[in-house]
């Protein structure tokens, strides 16, 4: 069961590595691929391996959604949300840059979701959140963040934004 995520700037090669390692797969094992393609890169490479093709008119994934029910991230969720994070911010994360990020997603999380008593929601949050949130956090864990701190979570937001589309 393996899951993968290529990260990169418009017109860096993604399509074109990714189209290389799953040619690579199929050549070599008996396996099953999906891929959700905005774009039709990979249509060639799934006709010449017999695949379906669906067309899809508009795709996105939010990797900070939840499951109907459930408000906070796992462990395991977390860790995905740290390892996207040092993919777009494309370097190892600093443990203290790590902290700042999984403080904040908690608290994304926390101001995102609801719990009525009779049910619990998680309504949904964007990276443009999660940016909004860095700059102004409070505390990290049960500490006060520093100015060291706030400055860093200032320049991973501003270094996130990148990914957003606002300006």
């Amino acid at each position: 069961n393996w899951n993968g995520i290529i990260v990169g700037a418009a017109r860096s090669g993604k399509s074109f590595t990714a189209n290389d390692l799953l040619a690579g797969v199929l050549r070599r094992h008996d396996v099953d691929a999906v891929i959700i393609d905005k774009g039709g890169s990979f249509r060639e490479v799934v006709k010449l391996y017999d695949g379906a093709y669906i067309e899809v008119e508009k795709t996105s994934i939010n990797p900070f959604d939840l499951p109907r029910g459930v408000m906070y991230p796992d462990e395991k969720q977390l860790g995905l949300l740290t390892n996207l994070y040092r993919a777009m911010l494309k370097q190892p994360l600093e443990a203290q840059e790590e902290a700042l990020l999984k403080a904040a997603t908690k608290q994304l999380y926390r101001r995102f979701s609801e719990d009525d008593g009779t049910s619990k929601q998680f309504r949904g949050a964007l990276l443009a959140d999660l940016i909004k949130i860095l700059p102004t956090m409070q505390q990290v864990g049960t500490r006060p963040i520093s100015s060291e701190q706030r400055s860093l979570a200032q320049t991973l937001a501003l270094r996130l934004s990148n990914w957003t589309g606002n300006d």
